[in-house]
């Protein structure tokens, strides 16, 4: 099995945003160091509250850190020539790049680039075609429902295309579209097995599947502060939520191996505060050795 390092790319208004970005390049170094394989970056917009650290530029100098990155895009909000251009680039930087995509959700992202979040499915379809166009092909042409283009060329790519999503449609995209399905990370285990189901019968390919994690030497500590922070509003998740990797690195590497033989490739762990994200990125990679 896997293990990338999904990096906490919000930050509080009371930390610079270099701060911000000092620390995810001191997590990231961490999580290399214990072995894990690859960091991605997510992708969100109009953060209010607090900021936002972008996935392109996040990416990119990830890439000097791990060979494979992956970046979270939320295809129907970019326009599909910019976003093949910077995949391009990306893909160059670095070994291996997987463009990790979804329709996305939240009306004010949508509306920040106004664009109806009632056409997201089908603007991220025409999308993600014309972008495998633009790396393919030396030149192209489109005339869509959403996007013109005419006589456009960009340096070729080949990333991984891994597609996010819970529900089924969602799913079945990423086995008719994608060459993996990304779970969420608040997908239960049952959920997945159900959804590996859905995705073989729609094409197949590889399942990523997220999770946020509390993993400390102690079990019984690494539990209770899990739990204090869902009881807290974490997520808004529920407080007897099953999904976490918590505890032991023993007790997450019986996780580790149910997730395994549920049928995942790939644990892409997100550590619940930056307080414990050390120890917890070490305590998931000492629980892999485990297996």
């Amino acid at each position: 099995m896997e293990l990338g390092y999904s990096i906490t790319s919000f930050h509080s208004p009371d930390i610079a945003p270099g701060t911000a970005a000092d620390r995810i390049l001191e997590r990231a170094s961490v999580a290399a160091n214990a072995g894990y394989e690859s960091v991605e970056a997510g992708d969100h917009h109009n953060v209010h509250g607090g900021g936002y650290l972008q996935n392109v530029p996040m990416t990119a100098r990830l890439a000097a850190e791990f060979d494979h990155v992956a970046g979270m895009f939320l295809l129907p909000l970019y326009h599909p020539v910019l976003l093949a251009e910077q995949v391009a680039t990306l893909d160059a930087l670095a070994e291996q790049f997987d463009l990790w995509c979804g329709v996305g959700h939240g009306s004010e992202q949508f509306r920040a680039f106004d664009v109806p979040i009632r056409e997201r499915a089908p603007r991220f379809e025409e999308s993600l075609d014309l972008i495998q166009r633009l790396w393919s092909e030396e030149s192209v042409s489109h005339d869509g429902e959403f996007y013109s283009v005419d006589d456009i060329a960009v340096d070729g790519a080949d990333p991984r295309i891994c597609i996010g999503g819970t529900a089924e449609p969602a799913v079945n995209r990423a086995g008719r579209l994608g060459d993996a399905w990304v779970a969420n990370a608040d997908v239960s285990l049952d959920a997945i097995r159900e959804r590996i189901g859905w995705l073989e019968t729609a094409g197949g390919g590889d399942v990523i599947v997220r999770r946020d994690a509390m993993v400390l030497d102690d079990d019984s500590a690494a539990k209770a502060r899990a739990t204090a922070l869902l009881e807290g509003g974490y997520r808004g998740w529920p407080a007897d939520a099953d999904w976490l990797l918590a505890g032991s690195p023993e007790t997450v590497a019986a996780d580790l191996a149910d997730l395994q033989a549920a049928g995942a490739e790939s644990v892409v762990v997100r550590p619940m505060t930056d307080e414990e994200a050390m120890a917890t990125l070490q305590g998931v990679a000492r629980a892999r050795e485990l297996l």
